[in-house]
């Protein structure tokens, strides 16, 4: 559930992003020379975005939801890809021995 909430998190700040709108809803809505409506929308906007959405959204592990120790390529935790891979079910991982 978290992975999902964090996927759409992702998604929405990547579409903001884009268009820079989070900049331009911010400076638009403290014009007082616009439309009251108008100002209203861009109020909206940043709702929308979130205060400090680009901050909020850590990586974690897809399986435990682990924040800490995460092998990002995988998307794992430690402890979860040293399990995985002991058990040969991540494709091209092997045991290193010297």
């Amino acid at each position: 559930m978290k992975a999902l909430i964090t996927h759409k998190k992702r998604q929405r700040i990547r579409y903001y992003n884009k268009s820079k709108s989070y900049y331009l809803s911010k400076a638009l809505l403290h014009n007082s020379n616009l439309r009251l409506g108008l100002r209203i929308k861009y109020s909206h906007n940043l709702f929308l975005i979130g205060k400090k959405s680009h901050t909020t959204i850590r990586n974690t592990c897809i399986e435990t939801n682990r924040s800490r120790a995460l092998i990002g390529h995988f998307k794992l935790s430690r402890i979860m890809f040293r399990e995985k891979a002991s058990f040969a079910k991540l494709p091209g991982v092997r045991k290193s021995s010297w």
